[in-house]
């Protein structure tokens, strides 16, 4: 992944007449005759650099300064380096009645290399630290069960095996289930033909939606 760690090249070398030394080189194409030598890599190790997305390819020439013609360029190794993986898709908050089905959960990502793992987490409180697992919900989708009446918290955390890259973690989606209105029953005298208005309060036995 871009801007992450890459594995150290290593050549080995054997045979000839005296002390090696190394050179690295870093080329475009997959070659090893038109490389640009890399300034300061002269150890029988190199760790390339991934600030650039893109393919390059690498390369080391071992001399022997007493061997007159005891030379040997290395395989060549190809380095792949891919966009940071970025969230394009957050899961989505979502309010309904007692008994409704809330919005299914869903992430998609751009970037990164690698088989994604997908792992869901609820909580009680509006945080990604301390939510609990949710067993068997390990796909880019999880449907929120029809919980009893209140909020809970959902996020997913996607992870990316290869290449270095870093978690990447979801907003919070908050799901709110609400207990189904009820007026109660009213009572009010007046003169015939007076309006009258019902204004429902949780404070006087009504259910009223948040």
């Amino acid at each position: 992944c871009q801007s992450s760690t890459a594995a150290d090249l290593t050549v080995a070398a054997n045979g000839g007449l005296g002390i090696y030394s190394y050179q690295w080189y870093s080329n475009s194409s997959k070659k090893t005759t038109s490389g640009t030598l890399i300034v300061g890599a002269t150890n029988l190790t190199y760790k390339p650099l991934t600030l650039t997305v893109g393919t390059s390819y690498y390369y080391c020439l071992v001399t022997q300064p007493n061997g007159v013609g005891c030379n040997a360029t290395s395989e060549i190794a190809e380095v792949i380096v891919v966009p940071t993986p970025t969230l394009t898709n957050q899961p989505a908050s979502s309010t309904v009645c007692e008994g409704g089905i809330p919005t299914v959960l869903s992430v998609t990502f751009t970037g990164g290399v690698g088989t994604p793992s997908y792992q869901w987490f609820s909580n009680t409180a509006n945080n990604t630290t301390s939510g609990t697992t949710i067993s068997g919900a390990t796909d880019s989708t999880y449907n929120p069960p029809k919980i009893a009446v209140g909020t809970i918290y959902y996020y997913c955390i996607i992870s990316l095996p290869l290449g270095g890259c870093s978690n990447l973690t979801s907003s919070i989606a908050q799901v709110t289930i609400n207990a189904n209105p009820l007026i109660s029953s009213k009572s009010l005298t007046i003169c015939s033909g007076d309006t009258f208005v019902v204004v429902p309060s949780s404070l006087n036995g009504d259910i009223v939606p948040i």
